[in-house]
């Protein structure tokens, strides 16, 4: 089990690969560290956090992560592969995407997650 997997283009643009993974102790700063590397990317995230009643829960959030920076082609084929990584990555509770880079933040992972 990961805290979170990334997953982007290869250098060819053609495929969707596993960029990055990180054991279960990373925190979010460790992905946005990684994400400020890729303009365009799929995001797995481990959402650990208190519900309403005090309980500790996790659940998975799939992020599409497509920031200002990214060229237009990459944006294209996020739109054009998502359906496609949803189907192959199963067992997340949420999707979500984000595109400015205030919004990366542990509060809106979860927010998205718990919504």
């Amino acid at each position: 089990k990961h805290r979170f997997c990334v997953f982007g283009f290869n250098e060819k643009f053609d495929k969707v690969v596993l960029v990055h993974s990180a054991p279960l102790d990373a925190t979010f700063e460790d992905l946005v560290t990684i994400l400020a590397q890729h303009k365009a990317c799929y995001v797995f995230y481990d959402c650990q956090y208190e519900n309403k009643e005090g309980h500790k829960r996790n659940k998975a959030l799939y992020a599409i992560w497509s920031g200002a920076e990214a060229s237009r082609k990459e944006k294209m084929l996020i739109a054009s592969t998502t359906k496609e990584v949803e189907r192959k990555c199963n067992g997340f509770a949420k999707k979500a995407s984000f595109h400015e880079w205030s919004d990366l933040t542990e509060q809106n992972f979860i927010d998205a997650v718990c919504n």
